[in-house]
């Protein structure tokens, strides 16, 4: 089992979003490339759910809780990207891509995917190659893993729009 601790650097790297970001909407096909190319497959919130929210939130990774499916359903730890991807050129709308910290059988398109961002974890930056941007994202996830334990964080997975089932007309970047 991994440890629970991180180190000084990596918990002042990491950011509360006060309050926090919280998301829902039908996941969609992205570029195919998260499961592909990087070995880290995403839940890619369809654009209408989030356009012109978010506005004034930075772009990057952030950490948070997900769950899909709906009210009843398992909450997950995820890693997610918000912004445009300056790795790939092909990305220039900007996409909520999330990693949910589970294995799942198969893909869930279509399916309603809610999310709870509770911390922003670095800002999005643009690598050379692929081999350092799959280290990168690794380092992004055991990080967002252990840093989802701590009592700061795991308090969001009882979060009213994980367990409500509140439909898609109530995303939101303030508290609900």
């Amino acid at each position: 089992m991994p440890s629970l601790c991180l180190t000084a650097q990596q918990l002042a790297s990491l950011t509360a979003t006060s309050p926090p970001h919280r998301l829902r909407g039908a996941v969609v096909e992205g570029f195919g490339r998260g499961s592909k190319l990087l070995g880290c497959p995403t839940a890619n919130l369809d654009p209408a759910s989030f356009r012109g929210l978010l506005t004034d939130v930075p772009r990057g990774v952030y950490m948070g809780w997900a769950q899909v499916g709906g009210a009843g359903q398992p909450v997950y730890k995820t890693v997610l990207s918000l912004g445009t991807n300056p790795s790939f050129a092909d990305s220039r709308e900007d996409t909520v891509e999330s990693y949910l910290l589970h294995d799942f059988p198969g893909d869930f398109y279509g399916q309603q995917i809610a999310l709870v961002i509770v911390a922003f974890m670095r800002p999005m930056e643009k690598y050379n190659g692929l081999g350092p941007l799959i280290k990168a994202i690794e380092r992004d996830v055991r990080v967002g893993d252990r840093a989802l334990d701590l009592d700061q964080f795991r308090a969001f997975k009882e979060d009213d729009r994980c367990k409500s089932g509140a439909d898609s007309n109530a995303n939101s970047s303030t508290s609900a």
